[in-house]
């Protein structure tokens, strides 16, 4: 994982609900802290659309990962699941093509 995507979660943490937040194990936060990159600096912008900020393909991973793991109830868990195989049938179509 690149140090800038830990940066980039750590900064999409500061901007969702305090009471998700505090769901995700201080191990994983310690862990975002402890591998970023000291010289990378990245602003959400929460005035724009989270489809609309510059957020690395690995950074979205790992968000994903944590919200899934830690946040979301089992009906999100499966709706996000099925987005995610959905979008990697998208994806190989469009390499066959």
């Amino acid at each position: 994982m690149s140090k800038k995507s830990y940066n980039e979660v750590l900064e999409i943490l500061k901007h969702i609900p305090i009471k998700h937040y505090f769901k995700i194990p201080r191990e994983e936060i310690s862990k975002l802290i402890l591998g970023k990159d000291e010289d990378y600096d990245f602003t959400f912008d929460k005035n724009k659309d989270f489809s609309e900020q510059n957020i690395s393909t690995e950074a979205c991973e790992i968000f994903i990962k944590l919200y899934i793991k830690y946040i979301a109830d089992e009906k999100q868990r499966e709706g996000i699941k099925e987005m995610l195989e959905l979008n990697e049938l998208m994806n190989e179509n469009n390499k066959r093509n």
